[in-house]
């Protein structure tokens, strides 16, 4: 009886053993194509592409400049006298017409006073000189004009006249305006201090008109045009930025090759002050043209290649570049319009790396 059971359940051991042994080298071909697909899958580095295309090509210059206004008045000091009054301070808007300074007004009282005096007595001495002449000074519109001269000559009218009117004057010259709008600049006098002390009271800058001046190579000037837009930088922490237009360029080269350029900032920022240094960006066009981001670009032994995404793979080739802006270059040779130029990276591959493109 064993023996029988022993050729029954044999058989039927040696069955499931062989099917476990088919299983297992079925899950080890598995296991094997997907150890593959993963290989595959790490070799392979994924772009990004940029399609080139031909189309006009918006050129820069970048170069540096110096701001100026295009009006600064010197305000000086009619004449010395103490300085009273000053409120006004640097960096201060002011309005045509507003005081600016008033300088000592005492002694100029005084002799206003004295000239009155002098004038009314000027003026019966005329009176007097009018009647020798058979005239009297209400008929003044009738007397004729030899007579009216002489007569105010002899009686000192004149003189006495003029001295009056040199003091009112100078009366109003103590009062110091503004002739035009501007901000105070360069004010260094101090109330107290006698005006003589200072050669020039302050500057007056028009802010609302501003000039740069700055200069290009020569080999530049074609995209430099009167009338051409420009961007105007600070360099401080603002970074504020205003817009200009090309109104001058000097027709005369320098011994560095440079030509100088000057443009308006018709509505310049407050930030933007006489003498600032700025950086200009001047904007050109370049006609139709076939251009790439710059970060495309690898230099390679002196050449620049670019890497094309080709069938899955990257394949470089050789560039001749021309003028460029501050992300994009122009391609004059090497490349043609629908091709995929790689962007990303590009310095980590090499010809022939497989690619899958994100």
């Amino acid at each position: 009886m064993s023996v029988r059971l022993i050729t029954i359940l044999l058989p039927l051991f040696l069955t499931i053993i062989l099917l476990g042994c088919k299983e297992n080298d079925r899950s080890s071909e598995n296991d094997g194509v997907v150890n593959q697909n993963a290989d595959r899958d790490f070799l392979t580095t994924h772009v990004k592409v940029y399609k080139t295309n031909v189309g006009p090509f918006r050129r820069q210059i970048v170069t540096n400049g110096k701001i100026e206004s295009l009006e600064a008045l010197d305000i000086k000091f009619p004449y010395n006298d103490r300085i009273v009054s000053i409120p006004v301070k640097n960096g201060e808007y002011v309005s045509r017409g507003q005081v600016i300074a008033e300088l000592d007004k005492t002694e100029l009282l005084r002799k206003l006073n004295k000239a009155n005096r002098v004038l009314e007595r000027a003026t019966i001495l005329l009176a007097d000189k009018l009647i020798d002449y058979g005239y009297k000074l209400s008929d003044s519109a009738t007397i004729p004009k030899e007579i009216m001269k002489m007569a105010k000559i002899r009686s000192d009218y004149s003189t006495a006249s003029m001295d009056l009117e040199e003091v009112l004057y100078a009366l109003q010259q103590s009062t110091i305006t503004a002739p035009n709008n501007g901000i105070i600049a360069n004010l260094e006098a101090r109330v107290g201090e006698y005006s003589e002390s200072f050669s020039l009271f302050c500057k007056i800058i028009d802010n609302q008109q501003m000039i740069v001046k700055f200069s290009v190579l020569e080999s530049d000037i074609d995209v430099v045009k009167l009338g051409s837009n420009i961007d105007v930088t600070s360099y401080g922490g603002s970074g504020d930025r205003s817009n200009g237009i090309v109104n001058s360029i000097n027709p005369l080269i320098d011994k560095d090759g440079m030509i100088s350029v000057a443009a308006s900032v018709p509505s310049s920022r407050k930030t933007l002050m006489s003498g600032m240094n700025v950086k200009i960006t001047v904007f050109g066009t370049v006609s139709q043209s076939i251009t790439i981001p710059k970060e495309a670009i690898v230099d390679k032994q002196g050449k620049k290649i670019v890497f094309l995404s080709s069938g899955g793979k990257a394949r470089w080739t050789e560039i001749e570049t021309g003028p460029e802006n501050e992300k994009y270059v122009v391609v004059y040779t090497g490349l043609t319009a629908g091709q995929s130029v790689i962007v990303s990276n590009p310095e980590l591959l090499t010809n022939g790396t497989n690619i899958t493109v994100d």
